[in-house]
């Protein structure tokens, strides 16, 4: 048997000490909920109630024609990246992928479909990763992406456990993936390392959310001119701006027209049945944004004499004046 001495003075610092550790695990708690509460307010406003036209804010500089061949079907321009100089322009109704100069003349062609070690079945998005310099295709039925050079040439495809619809790329590097609700670590949002390894998860969803009649639902993703990363949920009117450590609100969208509460934003089926009697306005799956500007699509709420299920509506909102057009 053996018995255990505890010295008086001992045990009095080990108290005092112990307390010090409570108080500042306070202290560090309080700091973390009041940053928590600051990050509750986007930083924009978007109120999205008096119309004005916006074409007087721009005039045509130039039309680029595009030197397609006969072979190079391109109907859909689904997205645009612009990266030194050249246009990425991606049409997932063929599949392809075109990289043109700056004058529009075809370079090459990413677009060889099947279930090859470097064909893909679709195309769904595709990011620029400025630090690897590398094209990254995303695949929605392979649950994949390719990664190819600026010069055309396949290096990788790596596979995940998650379908995806929509990528994007940020300044530093990260890639990020809109994932479906139907998988099963019930979020929407993965970012991924530059070596394609999946580091965080973000926006996470009832277990219970399961849109049945609907198919490829996700987020809406893009990159941020704050070098992280723009999403949004499927049901939701607040852009996020998120990187590999946090995410807060940057846009909130308000209408004096009918929206979807941002409480019942996992109530999928709910949102898109009023979506599809076009009884409530709400931003759509679109958006960009540049250091002075957010262009965002909006679907405004039919009116009684409209026969339109959705009036498509285009969004410009100044960013340094507080402005929407």
């Amino acid at each position: 048997m053996k018995i255990i001495y505890l010295n008086p003075l001992g045990l009095l610092i080990t108290l005092i000490i112990g307390l010090i550790l409570l108080c500042n695990s306070c202290s560090r708690n309080e700091q973390k909920e009041t940053i928590q509460e600051r990050e509750v307010a986007p930083v924009y406003a978007v109120d999205v109630g008096l119309e004005a036209e916006f074409g007087d804010l721009f005039e045509l500089v130039e039309v680029i024609p595009l030197g397609l061949k006969g072979q190079d079907f391109f109907i859909n321009p689904y997205r645009l990246i612009i990266h030194d100089g050249r246009f990425y322009l991606l049409d997932p109704v063929f599949g392809s992928l075109l990289c043109l100069s700056g004058e529009g003349e075809m370079i090459f062609k990413i677009g060889s479909l099947g279930d090859g070690p470097k064909e893909l079945p679709d195309i769904a998005d595709f990011a620029i990763n400025p630090i690897t310099q590398e094209i990254i295709l995303s695949s929605i039925s392979d649950r994949s992406l390719a990664y190819y050079n600026l010069q055309n040439q396949f290096l990788r495809k790596e596979r995940y456990a998650n379908q995806s619809d929509m990528i994007a790329a940020s300044a530093q590097g990260l890639i990020s993936r809109s994932v479906t609700y139907f998988n099963n670590d019930f979020h929407n949002l993965e970012i991924l390392s530059q070596s394609g390894d999946v580091e965080k998860l973000y926006f996470p969803f009832p277990k219970d959310v399961r849109p049945i009649l609907l198919k490829n639902i996700s987020g809406h993703l893009t990159s941020s001119i704050d070098s992280g990363f723009l999403f949004l949920e499927p049901a939701s009117s607040i852009i996020y701006e998120v990187d590999e450590k946090k995410a807060y609100p940057k846009y909130s969208f308000t209408s004096y027209d009918e929206m979807w509460p941002q409480d019942k934003k996992h109530d999928i089926n709910g949102f898109f049945t009023k979506v599809s009697k076009g009884e409530i306005s709400h931003p759509t799956r679109f958006f960009e944004e540049s250091q002075d500007y957010l262009f965002f699509g909006w679907n405004k709420r039919s009116g009684g004499i409209s026969h339109q299920i959705v009036d498509y509506r285009i969004g410009l909102f100044d960013k340094g004046k507080n402005l929407l057009y």
